[in-house]
C-alpha cells in the first residue's frame, strides 16, 4: 500500500477525495460477511479489495439518533435530547458538522440527499450542496470532494408493500427469535432483494467514479445507518438493531 502524496494544493494530486455510500436499515447480510444467500456482488468486492470491519455498531437503533453521531462525531446522549427519535437539540456554538471542517480545508462537500441530524446544524455551512442533484461533478476545477450518497432502497418503508421478488422464502433462514411463517418469510426474503438492488446502485456510483478517472484518488466508505427491519430490530438496542456493515476501501497508490 503506497502513501498519499502530502497535502501541497487542492486537488487529488494533493489529498484523497472521500465517497460515502450509505444503506438504510440493514445488518450486515452481505457475502463479504459470510450471508450465503445474499446476492452483492459489488459489496463483496469493496471488501476483497478493501477493510471490512467485522463489527461495526451504530450508536442507536434508528436513523435521526445516529445521524446525529455520524454529522457531529458526537454521541447524540452529549447533546440531549438528539438521542430521542424525532427530537431537536440545539448544538452548542463549539460543535459543527464536520464537513464545514473540511469545507475549510479546500474540499468540495455534497450530500445526496437525506439529513434527518436531530439538531440546529447550520446546513450552509455544513454543505455545498445537500440536495437530490448533488454531486461531486459539480465541484470547482481541481478541487477535492467528500461526497454522500444515500440510499433508502433498503429503507423498512420498502416492505410495506413487498411484492414478490426473485429470493425463494423457502430458502432463508428465519431468526431464532423470529416465528417461522409465511408472512416473516417474505419479508425476510424481499429484504434480501431489495439488499441486491442496492449493491447494482452502489454498482452504478462506482462506474461512475472509474468513468471520471478518480477511483485511484478516492477512498469509498460503505456503511449502513443502523439495524435491519426485520422485527426486534430496528428501533430495538440489540445487535440486530444496532449492527451494521462497514468496509472501507483506500486506493493503491505509489509513493
Amino acid at each position: 500500500m503506497g502513501r498519499w502524496p502530502q497535502p501541497g494544493g487542492p486537488g487529488p494530486q494533493g489529498r484523497p477525495n472521500i465517497l460515502w455510500l450509505v444503506s438504510e436499515d440493514n445488518n450486515p447480510y452481505v457475502g463479504a460477511h459470510g450471508d450465503r444467500l445474499t446476492q452483492t456482488p459489488t459489496i463483496d468486492t469493496l471488501a476483497r479489495d478493501g477493510v471490512r470491519y467485522r463489527n461495526a455498531f451504530s450508536v442507536a437503533p434508528v436513523c435521526a439518533p445516529s445521524r446525529f453521531a455520524l454529522i457531529t462525531g458526537v454521541c447524540p446522549e452529549r447533546v440531549g435530547p438528539a438521542e430521542n427519535m424525532r427530537a431537536s437539540s440545539t448544538l452548542p456554538q463549539f460543535m459543527k458538522g464536520f464537513p464545514e471542517y473540511l469545507r475549510q480545508a479546500g474540499y468540495y462537500c455534497t450530500n445526496n440527499s437525506k439529513t434527518d441530524y436531530n439538531t440546529t446544524i447550520d446546513m450552509a455551512a455544513t454543505w455545498d450542496a445537500s440536495s437530490g442533484s448533488a454531486h461531486w461533478r459539480n465541484r470547482p476545477e481541481g478541487a477535492p470532494f467528500f461526497a454522500v450518497f444515500n440510499y433508502l432502497t433498503t429503507h423498512e418503508s420498502s416492505m410495506f408493500t413487498a411484492p414478490a421478488g426473485p429470493t425463494d422464502p423457502a430458502s432463508v433462514r428465519v431468526p431464532a427469535f423470529l416465528p417461522d411463517t409465511p408472512n416473516v418469510r417474505n419479508d425476510r426474503a424481499h429484504q434480501y432483494d431489495r439488499m441486491a438492488q442496492m449493491d447494482a446502485q452502489l454498482a452504478a456510483r462506482l462506474a461512475e467514479l472509474d468513468a471520471d478517472g478518480l477511483a485511484e484518488d478516492t477512498i469509498v466508505f460503505y456503511h449502513g445507518d443502523n439495524g435491519g427491519v426485520m422485527p426486534w430490530s430496528k428501533r430495538h438496542a440489540k445487535d440486530n438493531g444496532l449492527r451494521v456493515p462497514l468496509i472501507v476501501r483506500f486506493p493503491r497508490k505509489n509513493s
